[in-house]
Order: C-alpha cells, then structure tokens, then sequence
C-alpha cells in the first residue's frame, strides 16, 4: 500500500532545490484546501471563441445556472504562475500582457506570482483577499 505524502510549502521548496510545475500545482490546491479556499479551476479557459487564453488557476463567477461554463465568462478571479521560461522573453512577455488586459476588459481580477512563490503562506493570503474583494 503507497504512503500518502501531504505537501507542504516548506517540503516543496525544499525537494533537491527544483519543484516541478504538477508538485507546486498540487501543493497550492492542498494549501487552498486548508485554508478553507474554494477549489480553483486549473487551466480556466476564457475569450472563446475569439481567442484561446487560459489561466493557472481560476475562480469565476458563477453567473445564471448554464451547465456550459463559457456562460459564467464574466469575470472573476485568476492567478497566474509565472517561471522563468517563456514568461522572461519578449515574445511571451508581451503575449501574457495582451492576456491580462483582455481579461481585465472582460471583468477579470488577475493576479501574478513567481512559480517559486505560489506554494507561500503571503500567495494563499493574496488569493483569499482578492476573493473577498470580488464577492
């Protein structure tokens, strides 16, 4: 029978120095989870069918009882993971601020962090902020 490892901030930051994308992944919902956070939708996507954007994690407003969630596509809340890939170059740069500001016109509260600070005690407390602030 496999043992069961809870993740925690401290053990994700602390795994030989490099925490893969899906171990933070996992570590930020656990740590949502704890902080009694509604369960965020991973790789929301958004500005259908026009564009194809998509948030890391996303909590959108869940307007009218369509089954289809393009109908809640009137804003929320995002947050988005930023590592040194793609994000630090020019081309993704601006592509990730062309993102932000069509969700920002279609009633998006996006907010970034680096990768290496998603799984912290300050981005937990950001989130639950933000949440408050969007109800």
């Amino acid at each position: 029978m496999p043992r069961t490892v809870k993740l925690t901030a401290a053990s994700i930051r602390t795994r030989k120095g490099i925490a893969t994308e899906a171990l933070r992944r996992k570590g930020f919902l656990q740590m949502c989870a704890a902080a009694g956070i509604v369960e965020p939708v991973c790789g929301y996507q958004f500005c259908l069918p026009a564009r194809k954007f998509a948030f890391d994690f996303a909590w959108p407003l869940m307007v009218g009882t369509s089954p289809d969630m393009r109908a809640w596509d009137r804003g929320g809340v995002a947050l988005e993971s930023d590592g040194n890939g793609r994000h630090t170059r020019w081309a993704g740069f601006r592509r990730d601020q062309e993102k932000t500001n069509e969700a920002a016109v279609r009633g998006w509260f996006v907010l970034r962090v680096p990768s290496s600070e998603l799984c912290t005690d300050s981005t937990i407390a950001l989130v639950k902020r933000a949440l408050e602030v969007e109800r």
